[in-house]
């Protein structure tokens, strides 16, 4: 190789290096900048995410509360509403997709025919006057757009003899919260055990 040809090579050689080391280099500050900004990343994720932490429990605790609340004045409307004998209310308070699960008949899906079961069953009753109904939940849980509650409840029906009968039973439900954040009852079912009889008129307050 003469002394020419081996400068020529010597001048490639170099030239591939130095293009090799400037693309290296490149490379590494494309890096070293993709890290930085990562890094500069997560931590202002992580300072959002502090600074919105208690923010969000404050909200979910906010939402929680108005749930319950409005749970409860479900409760109140549907206690009222069987006292004063006020059907209208009683089928608001149902979702119209509602199943009714009861002792010893058959399951009643939807509002329609749950609509039919309570009017039978009133006028069954007709010479019945309610004293007294109270709903009591030992639990309810919130689950989303859902609630799961379970208890039980207890009431006095004067007859039209005078007498007085009271009745009492077990009953879990499925609440479905509806766009106004009311609730209304979409799965029920209950058992009602052996009616108690009074004589006396001092027992009805």
């Amino acid at each position: 190789m003469t002394s020419t040809a081996r400068a020529t090579l010597r001048s490639a050689v170099w030239l591939a290096l130095t293009l090799l080391t400037e693309f290296h280099m490149h490379c590494l500050r494309v890096v070293a900048k993709r890290l930085i900004l990562g890094a500069l990343l997560v931590r202002t994720a992580a300072g959002c995410r502090e600074v919105q932490r208690p923010e969000t429990a404050r909200t979910t605790d906010s939402t929680r509360a108005a749930d319950l609340a409005a749970i409860e004045r479900l409760h109140q409307a549907d206690m009222r509403a069987v006292v004063a004998g006020d059907t209208t209310t009683l089928i608001s308070l149902w979702t119209e997709d509602i199943v009714a699960l009861t002792e010893g008949a058959p399951i009643s899906v939807g509002r329609d025919s749950n609509v039919k079961i309570l009017r039978r069953s009133l006028e069954l009753s007709r010479d019945l006057e309610p004293i007294d109904y109270v709903l009591e939940f030992q639990s309810v849980e919130l689950l989303g757009d859902h609630a799961l509650e379970w208890g039980t409840y207890h009431g006095r029906v004067r007859q039209r003899s005078g007498s007085i009968v009271a009745y009492q039973g077990k009953v879990m439900r499925l609440l479905r919260r509806q766009p106004d954040r009311s609730w209304r009852v979409a799965r029920t079912m209950y058992t009602q055990e052996a009616e108690t009889p009074h004589t006396s008129r001092a027992n009805a307050r």
